[in-house]
């Protein structure tokens, strides 16, 4: 019998969950840096317009590749193709790499398996093989449909998880304590700012793949010349 989908979500949003989302920043280090002052103000402008970002840059993605899982070649091709930022791109296939990693060890030894668990198998023999890229979007889109995540949760799991990572290279920078970090994801508007985002991603296509905040390409891109770097990115 395979694990319900309210224990694989707690599994998949767990901050131990080995993607290495710790290593990243996602741009917020350098945007930090090249502000005037690095404050939590700073920070809380931040975090909104990311969210608003990942929601047009990756969910489209995250959708497409759930529904339609069999073309993740095609969809791979496209997100890829999308893709502004070097160093988002970078990131996105370690991820990617990470989370199938984290299938084949561990998820698919306990799944019952199906069509959909075969096209990840399949998946993971074309990046080994570098025949394939293995975007993090389109991995997680189809290991959620296998392991029988519906797409809303799908969808609700990618945006929450991104949120806490950012929370949490906030307090590695010092810019959050501990306390506030909490205090961030249980605030009532980040909630909302969760479930208003989450309501756009399921109307979402790949035609409306775009990025919203161009400058944040530019503190991804900058980070390599910070003379002090905490994140890989």
């Amino acid at each position: 019998m395979n694990p319900s989908e309210t224990h694989l979500s707690l599994i998949l949003s767990d901050a131990a969950f080995p993607l290495s989302s710790f290593s990243y920043s996602f741009g917020l280090e350098s945007y930090l840096s090249h502000q005037p002052r690095r404050t939590t103000s700073a920070f809380f402008d931040f975090l909104p317009l990311s969210l608003n970002s990942l929601l047009y840059t990756n969910l489209p993605t995250v959708k497409e590749s759930w529904e339609t899982p069999e073309n993740y070649l095609q969809i791979e091709e496209f997100f890829e193709s999308t893709q502004t930022c070097t160093i988002g791109q970078k990131v996105s296939t370690m991820q990617g790499k990470a989370l199938l990693g984290v299938w084949v060890k561990s998820f698919s030894t306990f799944m019952i398996p199906n069509e959909i668990s075969k096209l990840l198998m399949n998946y993971d023999y074309l990046v080994r093989h570098r025949k394939a890229l293995g975007h993090f979007p389109v991995i997680w889109g189809i290991l959620c449909r296998a392991l029988g995540i519906s797409l809303e949760r799908t969808c609700y799991l990618y945006l929450l998880n991104h949120t806490k990572s950012i929370c949490s290279a906030a307090v590695r920078l010092d810019v959050l304590s501990s306390f506030q970090y909490v205090s961030t994801l249980v605030h009532p508007e980040t909630e909302t700012l969760l479930k208003e985002s989450l309501n756009v991603a399921l109307s979402l296509t790949l035609e409306d793949t775009s990025q919203t905040w161009y400058p944040l390409d530019l503190w991804q891109g900058r980070h390599s010349l910070l003379y002090s770097r905490i994140f890989n990115s």
